[in-house]
């Protein structure tokens, strides 16, 4: 939402003067609707929400995702890396909840001496085929991200049955894991539920059914098209 504001003063004005010139905005979230509804408020704003095109993904996952073995899994994965845009520090002192390996992809924004903190397992920089055979062998997912953007980690555990604790701020996240979705910073809630996986099976695999369940419901490529023709129209 607000990124633009780190530009200097006549980069922001040119940034409104853009978006109030053109025919409609789309973006990811309900709550990005809101903010800009009130930045530009004649111009129509609708939510064009995310994607994974499921071609893109090796067979052999999207067969496990539609039949999962969970006792085969194990490990934890965290959506971003050490700095504030991914609040990666947040997921990793809530992961350790699980008692499990944390994993953590390698991203653009990646800290110094990152790869240097006890406890924390980096893969390397891959593809997104790639990213998401890694992340089908997790457990668990944790991505406390505050940036409101296209919440596709979320999105991408919710098809692959994992269970992703996040902020609500995201619609991927808040609409399939929903009992896992929290206000942004409430870390009680966070670390509360994340003993809740690890020691209540029957919460584990209800909200696994429930991410995925709700994936099918709200985010195939059918769907998507269905409602970006709706937001064309």
């Amino acid at each position: 939402q607000t990124y633009w504001q780190n530009y200097n003063l006549n980069d922001q004005i040119t940034y409104l003067n853009f978006i109030s010139s053109v025919d409609f905005i789309l973006c990811h979230n309900e709550i990005d609707k809101k903010y800009f509804r009130g930045l530009i408020p004649d111009k129509k704003v609708s939510v064009l929400q995310s994607l994974m095109i499921e071609d893109a993904i090796p067979l052999d996952v999207r067969k496990a995702s539609q039949n999962v073995n969970f006792a085969a899994r194990s490990g934890c994965m965290i959506g971003g890396n050490m700095c504030e845009w991914y609040g990666g520090m947040d997921s990793f002192l809530v992961s350790q909840e699980f008692g499990e390996k944390i994993y953590i992809p390698s991203m653009g924004r990646k800290v110094e001496d990152e790869e240097n903190l006890e406890g924390l397992h980096h893969l390397p920089y891959m593809n997104w085929s790639q990213w998401i055979a890694e992340l089908s062998k997790m457990k668990y997912a944790v991505h406390l991200m505050r940036t409101y953007a296209a919440g596709t980690v979320a999105l991408n555990a919710a098809y692959l049955s994992i269970p992703c604790i996040g902020w609500n701020s995201l619609d991927t996240q808040a609409i399939c894991h929903p009992n896992l979705s929290f206000d942004e910073g409430d870390m009680v809630s966070a670390r509360k539920a994340a003993k809740e996986l690890k020691n209540n099976q029957q919460f584990y695999e209800h909200c696994a059914a429930t991410a995925y369940k709700n994936y099918q419901d709200n985010f195939t490529e059918k769907i998507f098209l269905e409602r970006f023709f709706d937001n064309i129209k």
